[in-house]
């Protein structure tokens, strides 16, 4: 003997699938925030290279050949 889906099954269907979409979203928001921070406190961690230190042009340009994006 089988038994159709009462409206209340559907009513916490319903429920539960607009709650599940909602956490997701919230999740996916908080957690694109956190490796924006990341992302910004590692580029602000870089030392910069000016004319005091030690390193010569020929490390400055190997380093930004280390850099490039290779081209497609």
């Amino acid at each position: 003997m089988s038994t159709s889906p009462t409206p209340d099954l559907w009513r916490l269907s319903a429920v539960l699938l607009v709650s599940s979409v909602a956490v997701t979203f919230v999740v996916s928001a908080v957690l694109d925030v956190l490796a924006a921070r990341a992302r910004n406190r590692r580029v602000r961690q870089r030392p910069s290279v000016g004319p005091t230190s030690d390193v010569t042009v020929t490390d400055k340009a190997s380093a930004l050949e280390d850099r490039a994006v290779p081209s497609r």
